[in-house]
């Protein structure tokens, strides 16, 4: 489809259904252009009024846009924080009063499997849980119901728990039932209220990598109906470009790094959630059931200190403050290393920033620019601390200043077009957007 009428109609039917817009560089001409030629409809205007009279044709467009992207433990730490905050608030809670946890968009499952099997290994019997995964695309959500997978849905050390979880079928992966059973999938849009449920229905969410894709108004739409359903004091994890101080401003955020999670606070004249211990009828704390796999932390954690297969012990406490003396204690040790191991440096930064210290992870990043004006990922970090900390025209120097040095930089050019978006400067924002396509499209990245 060439005519730009004809598109701008096409995109306006489909922010309105799920939200997602602008569409650059010729993406959502191509997404058109295959369904014209599977329905074998040459001409643009007869396909356009075919498209607006047939919801079927609707729904078939939809998923030749929504391309599902996944895999299972994708980004490892918010599986490690999830079994430990489920040891803690509900162990001790009745087996009649499941813990639930919702999935979205759960795309093709792995995801919400993860999650179920996460919380086997912390100890928990899949009665006591429930797992809810909801999506907009039908297509992915029956191969989600399916459970079979390829290699490539194993993109993370999964320390054995693929032949422990899975049945090998050839050059596939068979989800065992024990976990499946565990797991419901259904049909919805996170833009409609009424496919989440009903309110603070959900004690742990995961909703991860979605807001970058939609414009303003949806976006604030799709936040405002998973508030919704999630309990006071639940726990939500986001996607790692999705800041907290952003989309979820009133949030708590945990103390682990690279969960991207938070905790939605009680009322202002309750005392917030402490994600403390569980206590048992005599206040003493309850240990989790021996014999499951405890994923060890990849960071922040000396080597060997937890095998794969250690026994589930009670959980570690942790005071925030406690972790940031000691972040802080070690700031300047890590900013008098060699200009050699600027490295070194910026993982400590990061580190540092993931933990809430960022006036730290700030002192650090400005050692690494004192050595290299040019790093890239020094500037990055200084722009996502100042994003954390609300100071937006800070982050926007500094990203800037990334995607000057790194023209293809999707990170960089993504935290700039939800800017300029929040700022009201739409042309700015999919010009932005534009570059992020064109940096996918690019030969070897």
């Amino acid at each position: 489809m060439k005519d730009e009428m004809h598109l701008r109609a096409v995109e306006t039917m489909l922010r309105g259904r799920i939200g997602f817009g602008p569409y650059p560089n010729g993406t959502l001409a191509r997404c058109v252009g295959r369904r014209m030629q599977a329905t074998g409809i040459d001409d643009e205007s007869a396909y356009l009024s075919y498209l607006f009279l047939c919801p079927a044709e609707q729904e078939e467009l939809i998923e030749e846009i929504v391309v599902p992207e996944t895999w299972f433990f994708r980004d490892y730490e918010p599986f490690v924080f999830l079994q430990n905050h489920a040891v803690r608030q509900f162990w001790s809670r009745a087996p009649d009063n499941p813990m639930r946890v919702l999935s979205v968009p759960a795309s093709t499952g792995e995801e919400a499997y993860s999650i179920a099997i996460a919380l086997m290994e912390a100890g928990f019997s899949p009665e006591r849980f429930r797992i809810d995964g909801v999506d907009v695309s039908g297509r992915a959500l029956r191969k989600a119901a399916e459970g079979l997978y390829g290699a490539a849905s194993f993109r993370e050390k999964d320390f054995g728990l693929r032949s422990k979880y899975f049945e090998e079928t050839g050059s596939m992966f068979h989800v065992c039932p024990e976990v499946s059973g565990s797991v419901s999938f259904s049909q919805g849009n996170v833009l409609d209220e009424t496919s989440l449920g009903r309110a603070e229905s959900y004690d742990i969410i995961f909703f991860r990598n979605l807001l970058i894709y939609l414009d303003e108004e949806s976006r604030q739409l799709a936040i405002r109906n998973v508030e919704r359903v999630l309990k006071k004091g639940g726990l939500l994890v986001r996607g790692y470009a999705e800041p907290q101080k952003v989309f979820f401003p009133e949030h708590i955020p945990v103390d682990h790094v690279r969960a991207h999670a938070c905790l939605k606070p009680f009322e202002k004249t309750a005392e917030p959630s402490k994600s403390g211990p569980p206590k048992g009828a005599s206040g003493t704390q309850v240990s989790p059931a021996a014999g499951g796999t405890r994923f060890p932390r990849k960071t922040g954690e000396a080597p060997g200190r937890r095998s794969a297969r250690a026994q589930p012990g009670p959980p570690e406490k942790r005071t925030e403050t406690g972790e940031h003396r000691k972040s802080a204690g070690a700031t300047m040790e890590y900013a008098q290393a060699p200009p050699g191991d600027i490295s070194i440096i910026l993982d400590k930064a990061r580190e540092l920033a993931d933990l809430g210290n960022h006036a730290a992870a700030e002192i650090l990043a400005i050692e690494c620019l004192k050595s290299d004006a040019a790093c890239v990922d020094a500037h990055y970090l200084l722009a996502t601390t100042a994003l954390a900390q609300g100071d937006e025209a800070m982050a926007r120097t500094h990203l800037n200043r990334v995607v000057y040095l790194d023209p293809a930089h999707r990170d960089g050019l993504l935290h700039l077009s939800l800017l300029m978006d929040r700022c009201g400067h739409k042309d700015q924002a999919e010009r932005y957007r534009k570059r992020i396509t064109r940096a996918k499209e690019a030969p070897g990245l």
